[in-house]
């Protein structure tokens, strides 16, 4: 059908966002995944904007009752830049799975954890490194041999070398010598790089959902809005490690209960009760006096995979979110 994959050859050219990056994942009806795109991403725009702006998520939306006709037409065109695709802080992560559209934040330095380095990784990245040591290896052979075939004075060609590096040092600090004072705004740090708390969202959206805020955009077609904090590949070992770093920097020391909330889609070579055991290992080792408990637990972790795809996310008094559920009252 068309809404799987838009018809043969529509989406071979695209390209998925990396794993790793904070997202959300959205649920609707069977059918409405275009529209539940569009209105997802809409809906999440306008909250990472006004949390760039600096908007209070906690604003009273009750003199804003009455609004002119200029006021809704101004509110209804940002509504739809923001959902263009070009203007979106996001992309879409293509699973497959009917009825969920899964959404990664494209913004740079969003990362919540550290990148993950499986076993797969270090052995790569040793492999790589033993290749360019023996190239260095090979270089240095091979220059000595050229040396020794053209007999060259080595001891001249350092002096040379040595008179060529002092000239041209100072020629640099001629030239930069107006520059010393200076020096601290040469490295200057990124204040364009923005740390998305898909949690700080979840709490922004109930928060106007409960007090029925008008400025906020209304979800027709997307009937849950699952938090996401870091992403990976749908194995036991990235899980895993993806899920240390998570419990590590937002699993309070003082929480006394917790639960695991899994949901795979698609995904036939991954057991849950072998997510659940995993993540259940890392709590304790973590908290070792927190006890499961399933019934309104202090700490929730959320695990959503589809497909290849794995999501994880620490959530705290989960409860009162209505298991993310914008339908329900």
């Amino acid at each position: 059908r068309k809404y799987v994959n838009g018809g043969p050859g529509r989406w071979k050219n695209r390209q998925n966002p990396k794993r790793g990056a904070p997202g959300m994942l959205l649920t609707c009806e069977t059918g409405r995944e275009m529209k539940c795109q569009r209105e997802g991403l809409e809906i999440l725009n306008h909250y990472v904007q006004s949390s760039t702006q600096s908007v209070d998520a906690s604003r009273d939306d009750k003199e804003e009752s009455s609004l002119s006709l200029e006021e809704e037409l101004k509110m209804l065109r940002s509504r739809s830049k923001s959902s263009s695709p070009e203007s979106s802080a996001f992309g879409v992560y293509e699973t497959g799975c009917r009825g969920t559209i899964f959404v990664l934040c494209t913004l740079p330095e969003c990362h919540l954890i550290q990148p993950i380095k499986t076993q797969y990784m270090q052995s790569k990245e040793e492999a790589a490194n033993e290749c360019n040591r023996q190239a260095e290896g090979s270089d240095g052979q091979q220059l000595e041999k050229l040396r020794k075939k053209q007999k060259i004075d080595v001891a001249a060609i350092h002096v040379e070398a040595e008179e060529t590096e002092s000239r041209s040092s100072k020629v640099e600090a001629s030239k930069l010598s107006p520059l010393l004072p200076s020096e601290e705004q040469e490295a200057p740090s990124s204040p364009n790089a923005c740390v998305w708390d898909p949690i700080v969202t979840i709490q922004s959206i109930f928060h106007d959902k409960n007090n029925k805020s008008i400025s906020a955009p209304s979800s027709r077609f997307v009937t849950r809005i699952i938090p996401i904090q870091a992403t990976c590949f749908a194995s036991e070992e990235e899980i895993r490690l993806t899920s240390t770093e998570l419990l590590k920097k937002y699993l309070p020391r003082k929480a006394k209960t917790f639960a695991v909330v899994q949901k795979r889609r698609l995904c036939n070579g991954l057991k849950g009760s072998t997510i659940i055991e995993t993540i259940a290992a890392i709590v304790l080792k973590i908290a070792p006096g927190c006890k499961v408990q399933l019934e309104k637990p202090e700490i929730t972790v959320w695990v959503e995979v589809c497909k290849t795809l794995c999501g994880i996310s620490v959530v705290e008094n989960a409860d009162k979110y209505h298991n993310f559920n914008l339908v329900a009252n």
